[in-house]
């Protein structure tokens, strides 16, 4: 097997990264952009740039940009590719879509998800990363206070009445939202709940739970599959179904420094695994394990094969694009947008 590390600058595999067009982002700024600065270019571009500038700075040949290159390995969020793929032919590319929250892409030669539930033959999981410049949370801290959500408010169930709950036991609820995601210094206890039942949200990810771990707060969240795929609850989160369930989850934390320590420590110890160098190495065996071969094999691949599977795919995707956005207008939903913390 080829490594890819050993075709770096002028290798023969080019892996390039397709930002996302409705940001007007300077290119040239997010190229240069730093690791620990790059919560806000996370959120615009997600996926994306984030293993663009892990990889990057291990050294491999990418790239990035706002149009797909034939010549190279393609790197694309599904909901960009759906607008930058819609009067394109497909089968120019070697694509890899990440499919995040939103419905399957079919032009793909593989199809990242976030959760193991829906990973198989050329879907294959991968963890998003944990967030760039991350601050944990301040040691110095002794009382257990502020009560936190960070992420998209869409993404949780309603918890406005939590304030008044957390005031009885000498708490307060904070919201974090987009630009503030690094930023878990004076952060208690963190919340990742979707809904108040046993749903397992199949789509979804972990990154809210290993978050917490890797900044040294305990979690309390719901019952997603994705948890449950990393943590064992009642060892390295808290898991509930019902607001009051979490009230008492809170108060306990609160009330048992035993308990808080517990999950603090067994979270940071699996939280390792959740490094943004143990993923970015999960990223490279990927490419050159699977995506490089399939790429080498396909440039050999004489076009005609892969344009008939292209123009077949196309019009069922074609169909079945038009029906959803009728659906979607029909019943009033604005179409997802591409977006981190989910």
């Amino acid at each position: 097997m080829e490594r890819l590390k050993d075709c770096r600058g002028a290798g023969d595999v080019r892996i390039h990264f397709m930002a996302n067009p409705a940001t007007n982002d300077d290119l040239a700024d997010l190229r240069k952009l730093p690791w620990e600065k790059g919560t806000v270019a996370c959120t615009a571009h997600t996926w994306v740039w984030a293993i663009y500038r892990q990889l990057k700075d291990r050294g491999f040949n990418v790239s990035l940009g706002y149009e797909p290159d034939a010549s190279a390995i393609n790197v694309v969020h599904c909901q960009v590719a759906r607008r930058l793929f819609e009067k394109k032919d497909f089968s120019k590319y070697f694509l890899i879509g990440i499919r995040a929250d939103f419905r399957p892409f079919p032009y793909g030669h593989f199809e990242i998800v976030q959760n193991r539930h829906s990973e198989g033959g050329r879907r294959i999981f991968m963890p998003l990363y944990s967030q760039p410049g991350l601050i944990p949370r301040d040691l110095s801290r002794k009382k257990i206070e502020n009560i936190c959500f960070s992420g998209r408010l869409q993404n949780s169930t309603d918890l406005a009445w939590l304030e008044e709950e957390l005031e009885k036991i000498g708490c307060r609820f904070v919201f974090k939202g987009v630009g503030q995601w690094q930023e878990m210094s004076d952060v208690d206890i963190l919340l990742g709940i979707r809904t108040f039942s046993k749903e397992p949200h199949h789509t979804k990810p972990a990154t809210k739970l290993y978050n917490a771990w890797l900044a040294g707060i305990p979690f309390v969240g719901g019952y997603d599959s994705a948890y449950e795929q990393i943590g064992v609850p009642d060892k390295d989160y808290l898991r509930v179904a019902s607001g009051r369930e979490l009230v008492d989850a809170i108060k306990n934390l609160a009330g048992d420094p035993a308990l808080f320590m517990k999950m603090v420590e067994n979270g940071w110890r699996k939280g390792q695994e959740y490094q943004p160098e143990r993923i970015t190495d999960q990223w490279i065996d990927f490419f050159e394990r699977m995506a490089a071969p399939a790429f080498r094999k396909w440039r050999q691949r004489p076009s005609w094969g892969w344009r008939l599977r292209c123009l077949i795919l196309g019009q069922r995707f074609a169909f079945r694009e038009r029906f959803v956005a009728w659906l979607l207008v029909l019943l009033g939903v604005r179409r997802g947008a591409c977006g981190n913390q989910g």
